[in-house]
């Protein structure tokens, strides 16, 4: 009995402490969020058909060193589809970049979020 609670507690320590998903933090926590949508955004002037990569590129231009998109991949969020790419900064850090499609601005709405 003892050996079963202690190997219980051992397993709730170690799944407590697994990184989860950065891309699956940010769209749980803006799932959540009423006002995720609400707020200025430069728009990426870029046409609907650029590839996340170089949205991404724009997005993050005016940041200090090198960028890597290590994976990137579609999320919902409420009822709408984003492209959430999961970026390695040269300086060791992750970000995760949301983008999406604005016809009526003629770009790409945008928001990075740290590590």
């Amino acid at each position: 009995m003892t050996r079963g609670i202690l190997a219980l507690i051992g397993l709730l320590i170690v799944l407590g402490c697994a990184r989860t998903d950065p891309i699956e933090r940010v769209v749980r926590s803006e799932s959540a969020n009423p006002y995720f949508s609400s707020g200025m955004f430069r728009a990426v002037p870029l046409p609907a058909s650029a590839s996340p990569q170089e949205v991404v590129g724009r997005v993050i231009l005016g940041h200090a060193g090198a960028v890597t998109i290590v994976t990137n991949r579609t999320v919902q969020i409420s009822s709408d589809s984003y492209t959430a790419a999961l970026v390695q900064r040269s300086v060791g850090r992750q970000q995760v970049v949301l983008i999406r499609y604005e016809p009526e601005f003629s770009g790409w709405w945008n928001r990075v979020y740290g590590d």
